[in-house]
């Protein structure tokens, strides 16, 4: 039997684990997220708070979504995007308007230009 060892308990929540398995020789990083249903419900009476999203655009700028990590690692791992590589931009904003909508907290549409 493996073991496993508890590396980092990060400010969101996330738990990094390290796992070794001296039989097939192999050793593991995963990650364990936190509900994330605190921060859905957050995100959706944000976007039902249309003066939130008036206001931010009023002052230059807009609060479009809040990405958890569980997120970000899934959008690199599983669409290749980086969500702080600006050449990134543009897609990262398809993919959340087609594939993560409940992750805005406006009903507004962005589509960056590059």
């Amino acid at each position: 039997m493996g073991s496993q060892r508890l590396l980092e308990i990060r400010e969101d929540g996330t738990e990094v684990w390290f796992s070794h398995d001296p039989i097939a020789k192999k050793n593991t990083i995963h990650y364990k997220h936190p509900d994330l249903e605190p921060v859905l419900e957050w995100t959706k009476a944000l976007r039902m708070a249309s003066e939130y999203t008036k206001k931010g655009i009023k002052k230059d700028w807009w609060h479009y979504c809040h990405i958890p990590n569980v997120i970000v690692m899934k959008l690199h791992t599983e669409y290749g995007l980086n969500v702080y590589n600006p050449n990134h931009q543009k897609r990262v904003f398809e993919v959340i308007n087609r594939d993560f909508p409940y992750l805005k907290v406006t009903d507004g549409k962005h589509i960056p230009r590059n």
